[in-house]
Order: structure tokens, then C-alpha cells, then sequence
């Protein structure tokens, strides 16, 4: 069974059948709009 992947600021989920989960989660997680790192200044 495959492991869920989501993020940990929103929650959204990797999409299904996506070849590189791993990868698009922390791309995802660095541009994330509830990542606190990535308030404008």
C-alpha cells in the first residue's frame, strides 16, 4: 500500500500516481503559502 504523503503546513495530499511524490512534496512544502519562512517582508 502506499504511503499518503501531505503537507505539513496545509495538508494537501501529493497527487495520485504522481512518479516523483517525494520531490513534489518538498517543492511544494518550500513555495507553500502557510510555510511560515515565506512571509513577505
Amino acid at each position: 500500500m502506499a504511503e499518503t504523503r501531505k503537507c505539513q503546513y496545509c495538508g494537501i495530499t501529493v497527487p495520485i500516481g504522481h512518479q516523483r511524490p517525494k520531490t513534489w512534496l518538498e517543492k511544494h512544502e518550500k513555495n507553500c503559502a502557510r510555510n511560515p519562512n515565506n512571509k513577505e517582508e
